[in-house]
């Protein structure tokens, strides 16, 4: 009998301590999935901030080509350098 009492006790035992590590495997996920949250919005934000440095790059690019464009136009068509 004393036995059985020993057994219930220990299968009690056994049942207390998995629902505590089932509560801090759920507060581990938990923490998970927040951290989850915030780096996936992060990501989301370093996405965007490279996308408008993309464009920014872009623009200039086409800036400067432009700029090139007109100082060799200039430099072509400039009479002040031509010697008649």
């Amino acid at each position: 009998m004393f036995n059985i009492f020993k057994q219930i006790k220990q299968l009690k035992m056994t049942k207390q301590e998995l629902e505590t590590e089932k509560e801090q495997m759920l507060a581990a996920i938990n923490r998970l999935n927040t951290a989850n949250r915030e780096q996936s919005a992060l990501i989301s934000q370093l996405r965007d901030d490279l996308n408008g440095a993309i464009s920014r790059v872009r623009i200039l690019d086409e800036q400067l080509n432009m700029r090139e464009a007109r100082q060799k136009a200039t430099e072509q068509f400039n009479d002040n350098d031509k010697n008649y």
